[in-house]
Formats: structure tokens, sequence, C-alpha cells
């Protein structure tokens, strides 16, 4: 009896190293602040994260990033910026704050190897 449980503990810690090899953990959250002004400000950020490595970023930055990464990427996004504008004007209320754009530009890559980050 003793010698099956001692086998069950040792295979069950077995299976927890190999889980904790290749476990992932998502956390997503987002943060409520204020401009001096008093008015509400939304940020969302996400952390990925493994044994080997790590990634903390705003997931809407993350996406201009990538859309911005090429040349005609970044035309389009121009475009789509300069559309909203129009829309704006057309409906007689320009608000900057709606416009695509950039919002929050953190984004931090951490991996065993070396560290990687945008400004903070």
């Amino acid at each position: 009896m003793k010698q099956t449980i001692t086998f069950l503990f040792l295979f069950l810690a077995a299976i927890n190293v190999v889980a904790q090899k290749k476990a992932d953990i998502e956390v997503s959250y987002s943060e409520i602040s204020f401009y001096e002004n008093g008015k509400e400000r939304n940020h969302k950020y996400h952390l990925l994260a493994n044994s080997g490595q790590s990634k903390f970023f705003n997931p809407r930055s993350e996406e201009i990033d990538s859309i911005s990464s090429t040349p005609e990427g970044l035309a389009n996004f121009k475009k789509t910026q300069e559309a909203a504008l129009q829309s704006m004007i057309a409906q007689g209320s320009i608000n900057v704050t709606k416009l695509p754009r950039k919002v929050e530009p953190v984004y931090v890559l951490k991996s065993s190897a070396d560290s990687i980050y945008d400004s903070l």
C-alpha cells in the first residue's frame, strides 16, 4: 500500500513538472484613471507568460504598431485616420480622442535571453 501511494505521489509530481514547462497564463485587465481635468480614461492591458518568456502590452497599441510596421500599412492607417476625421467634421463635432491612434505606448517582452521595452 505504501509503495502504491509513493508511486502515485511521484507520478503526480512528474505530471506537475511537465505541466509547468508547458503552462501558459493570460491575464487581462482594464485600468481606469483620471486626467487632471477630471475626465476619465480607460486602458486595457494583457500579460501573456510561460516558463520561458512574458509579454505585457496594450492590445490596441500592438495592433497599430503592427499595421504601421510597413509603408503600405502606415499609408492605410493614415487614410483611416483621415476618413474618421472627415466623418467627425461632417457630423459637426471633432473629438481627437476618438480617432484611431496608439493610446498607450507600453510594450514589454522578456525572455531568459533578453528584454525589449517600448517607451514606458
